[in-house]
């Protein structure tokens, strides 16, 4: 009885063993509907991806999951599809297959955390393009975008979800590859005087004229004095502090304009120089979004067609040309000497009650002021 008992203690306790062995071999492969996993509970649970999941649904992708193929989404959160030109928008609805094609192109091959990209230079997608990554600072670079990864924490097995604030387009279609910043910088030469030839339109830009930067060395951080002149001839100023980040070509800086605390890198913007002549006459500054753009030189004014020439540079590096607008030069025009004054008699009243008031005004005479002289900027 008890070598009985022993069997039967023996064929219970592997049980479970044949049982989960069965039960993978059965599902190995098999397909598993995105929409039912505990992933998608949980992004439908924070109501940040309410257009992502929408159009997965549209596209049909639900067929994306299996057992044996873990995945990483990177999903645009709903802020991300509201960036999108609604003709984009439009166009996707009404072609699923476009669609697929692009939500494809957010969801990689593997299960990838975030300390794995950091080890990582692409992940490749089942669109069949690969994702570019690379890292700066604490923020990752997707293609040319530089994001936040903020990762669900609730998550299947072989599922991983960062969420991401733009949506993705494939690197063939991206100008990201060509963004080089140059070799190297002699930051001694670098410094002094620039002057603003063109530059990206955006707000800190609009009515100047003259743009110049100055580059001065203060306490190991490059002081930075930003200056132009606005229509009304008045100087407008602003000062920030540059810190090198990249100490092996110097070719890449952080920027922050925030009062007294710029010191610190606090509110630090990409400065990257992406084209330096070896004379350091020109030169041409970009962030790695490319959001910002400046076109400089040394000479307050250049020929047409050496700016034509930059701006080529620019556009050969993935910039919109119609994005770049030339700077004004700040030309001041002295005002003319005022004229005399005029002396002109006055017309004899007409009345018309019949009285005879000849002589009431004669001799009376109207001073003109002198002449205003605009001045021109």
């Amino acid at each position: 009885m008890g070598g009985f008992m022993k069997k039967v203690l023996i064929f219970l306790a592997t049980l479970p063993f044949f049982f989960n062995t069965a039960l993978a071999e059965r599902k190995s492969g098999e397909e598993v509907k995105l929409s039912t996993t505990e992933t998608v509970g949980a992004m439908k649970h924070t109501k940040r991806f309410r257009n992502f999941l929408s159009a997965a649904k549209i596209a049909g992708l639900d067929d994306i999951v299996t057992i044996d193929h873990p995945i990483t989404i990177f999903a645009p959160n709903d802020a991300a599809f509201a960036k999108l030109p609604p003709e984009t928008v439009e166009y996707l609805l009404a072609n699923p297959l476009e669609l697929r094609k692009l939500l494809l192109y957010h969801i990689g091959y593997g299960r990838h955390e975030k300390s794995d990209l950091r080890q990582k230079k692409e992940v490749k997608t089942f669109h069949g393009r690969v994702i570019l990554v690379d890292q700066d600072s604490e923020e990752f670079i997707l293609n040319s975008s530089t994001l936040r990864l903020g990762t669900l924490k609730k998550h299947d097995r072989n599922i991983i979800v960062h969420e991401i604030n733009e949506v993705l387009l494939p690197s063939e279609e991206l100008p990201a590859n060509n963004f080089q910043t140059v070799e190297y910088v002699d930051l001694s030469r670098y410094l002094g005087t620039w002057y603003q030839q063109g530059a990206y339109d955006a707000f800190f830009n609009l009515r100047c004229q003259g743009t110049k930067a100055e580059y001065k060395l203060k306490h190991n951080r490059i002081r930075v004095k930003n200056s132009c002149q606005l229509v009304n001839g008045e100087e407008k100023v602003d000062k920030a502090y540059a810190k090198v980040v990249d100490k092996i070509s110097n070719a890449k800086l952080k920027v922050s304009f925030v009062p007294l605390l710029g010191y610190f890198g606090v509110g630090a913007g990409d400065y990257q120089i992406i084209h330096l002549d070896e004379e350091y006459t020109e030169a041409i500054v970009a962030d790695r979004n490319r959001n910002t753009l400046f076109i400089l030189t040394r000479d307050r004014e250049i020929a047409e067609s050496k700016y034509e020439e930059l701006v080529q540079i620019a556009v050969n590096q993935g910039f919109r040309p119609e994005y770049i607008k030339r700077t004004p030069v700040y030309e001041v025009v002295e005002p003319a000497e005022p004229t005399e004054p005029t002396v002109e008699p006055t017309e004899p009243n007409d009345h018309t009650d019949g009285d005879n008031h000849d002589g009431d005004h004669d001799g009376d005479i109207v001073i003109t002021d002198p002449v205003e002289t605009e001045v021109i900027f």
